[in-house]
C-alpha cells in the first residue's frame, strides 16, 4: 500500500456517540479577577518612558487582558507625579485604588526590564521579577510580557499559565503544506519545514523539540527540530510518521511500514529501533503515550474499522477502548499523570467530525464540540483545555468539561500540537 494512502487512512474518522454537547454560549469572565495597575517607571519628573518600555507596558496590558484572569486599571496619578516616586511607593498617590489592587512598575534595565509588584499600602515591593530581552525586537518584548503573565498566574492563583507556550500546525496541502510555529496568542509566526515539500503531523517533545514527517527526500521520513535546526531522525522505507515522545523524552513511538504494513514501533532519541509494539494484519497508527509512561493509546483497524486501542508501553496484549461508532481516530492522552482522559476525533453520522474524551479506566465519554467539523485534538500543558482545528475557521480551544469554545487563531491550520511548559 502506498505511503500517502496509509497517511490518509491514519486521518479518517466516523459515527456517533451519546453524550452532553458543549455549550456554544460566550464564555463568562472568571470571577474574581486580580486588579492591576501598570506604570512605566520615570526617574525624573521631566523624563518620559522610552518607546520600548511604553510599548512593553501596552503589550503587558494586552496579555493580561487576554488571560481573562486580570483586570488592568488606569493609574490614579499623572506620569509626572509618578516619576517622583522612583522605585519606592508614595501611598498617598494610590490611596483611592480599590481594595486588593496591586501595582506593577516597569523599571528600565540594560538588556531587559525589572518588574516590581507593590501593595499600594506599602512602600517597598512585595515581589520582583527580571526578564532579559533584546530591546529592539518587538516580538521579544511580546514574549517577555507572556512570560510575566505566566509568573503572575503562579503568584496570584497558584498554578502556571500557558501564555508563553507555543503551537505548531500545518498550513497548506500537498507539496505546499508546511509546518509553522507560533506563540499561543498568534505572535512570532514562522515556518519550520522546507518549502515545496509536503510536511505533516508536528509533535512536541518534553524538551521543546519538534518532530514532523516530510517528503523532502521523496519518502515520508521523520525529522526533528533541535535548537532551530532540522535533522532527519528516521528514514525507514515507507512510513515514518505520527511520532509521540515518552514523558521523559528518552523514547518516541511512531508508525513505520518497513514491513509493508503500518505498525507501532519505539525508537530512541537517535532514531534507532528499540522494539516493535504491534503485530497485526490491520493498520496501526497514531500512538499517544500516557503521562505516567506506562501505556500507549493508538488507532487500529484490526476489529474491522479504525478504533482507539490501549497497550502497555513495554509491549504486550492490546485492548480495544472505543466501541461505539465506525471510526474513532487521533487519540491524545491528557498530560496530567493522574488523569485517565484521552481526547480523540470522532466522525458523526452526517459525515462531520467532533472532539470527544474517553476515560481509559471507566470508558465514560464526553463530547466537547458540536458546531462545525472539528479534528486533531491537542491538550494544553495543564490539562484544562483542548486545542483543535475547525471548519469554523482556524484553531479553537475548549475547556475539558466541554464549555467555552473560542477561536485562538483565524488562519488556515490543521493538525495542531500544543507545546509543554
Amino acid at each position: 500500500m502506498r505511503s500517502s494512502r496509509l497517511i490518509a487512512t491514519g486521518l479518517l474518522l466516523a459515527a456517533s456517540l451519546p453524550g452532553r454537547p458543549a455549550s456554544a454560549e460566550p464564555c463568562p469572565t472568571p470571577q474574581p479577577r486580580q486588579r492591576l495597575v501598570i506604570v512605566p517607571l520615570l526617574t525624573t519628573p521631566q523624563q518620559k518612558p522610552s518607546a520600548p518600555y511604553r510599548r512593553f507596558a501596552k503589550l503587558l496590558e494586552a496579555a493580561l487582558t487576554r488571560s481573562r484572569r486580570f483586570k488592568v486599571l488606569p493609574p490614579p496619578a499623572t506620569l509626572a507625579q509618578l516619576g517622583r516616586e522612583g522605585r519606592r511607593l508614595r501611598p498617598r498617590y494610590w490611596s483611592k485604588l480599590p481594595s486588593g489592587t496591586r501595582l506593577i512598575k516597569i523599571v528600565p534595565q540594560r538588556g531587559g526590564a525589572r518588574l516590581l509588584l507593590f501593595d499600594p499600602r506599602k512602600r517597598s515591593p512585595i515581589w520582583r521579577w527580571k526578564g532579559r530581552v533584546v530591546a529592539q525586537r518587538v516580538d521579544r518584548w511580546r514574549h517577555l510580557a507572556q512570560r510575566l503573565v505566566d509568573r503572575l498566574m503562579v503568584r496570584f492563583y497558584g498554578h502556571r499559565g500557558y501564555f508563553s507556550t507555543r503551537i505548531a500546525f500545518v498550513r497548506g496541502s500537498g507539496k505546499r503544506s508546511r509546518v509553522l510555529v507560533m506563540d499561543f496568542d498568534g505572535g512570532r509566526l514562522r515556518p519550520l519545514s522546507p518549502q515545496g515539500h509536503e510536511s505533516v503531523l508536528p509533535r512536541w517533545s518534553p524538551r521543546h523539540e519538534l518532530t514532523y514527517t516530510s517528503y523532502l527526500w521523496r519518502n515520508p521520513d521523520l525529522y526533528i527540530v533541535r535548537k532551530g535546526r532540522s535533522y532527519r531522525l528516521s528514514r525507514q522505507p515507507g512510513l515514518n510518521t505520527g511520532a509521540t515522545f515518552s514523558p521523559n523524552g528518552d523514547e518516541l513511538a511512531l508508525t513505520l511500514s518497513r514491513d509493508q504494513n503500518a505498525e507501532i514501533y519505539v525508537l530512541d532519541r537517535r532514531g534507532t529501533i528499540r522494539r516493535r509494539l504491534t503485530q497485526s494484519p490491520g493498520i496501526d497508527t497514531s500512538p499517544s503515550w500516557s503521562a505516567d509512561g506506562q501505556q500507549i493509546a493508538f488507532v487500529s483497524g484490526r476489529s474491522g474499522s479504525p478504533q482507539v486501542w490501549l497497550m502497555p508501553a513495554s509491549g504486550g496484549t492490546a485492548t480495544q477502548l472505543t466501541t461505539q461508532g465506525s471510526y474513532n481516530q487521533e487519540p491524545t492522552w491528557s498530560p496530567i499523570k493522574s488523569s485517565p482522559w484521552i481526547a480523540f476525533t470522532h466522525q458523526r453520522a452526517d459525515g462531520g467530525y467532533d472532539i470527544w474524551l474517553i476515560n481509559a479506566k471507566t470508558r465514560a465519554t464526553r463530547r466537547l464540540t458540536t458546531r462545525g467539523s472539528n479534528k486533531s485534538p491537542s491538550w494544553s500543558p495543564d490539562g484544562k483545555l483542548v486545542l483543535y482545528n475547525s471548519s469554523l475557521g482556524g484553531l479553537w480551544i475548549v475547556r475539558a468539561d466541554g464549555s467555552c469554545p473560542r477561536r485562538v487563531y483565524g488562519g488556515h491550520a490543521r493538525t495542531p500540537a500544543w507545546s509543554g511548559f
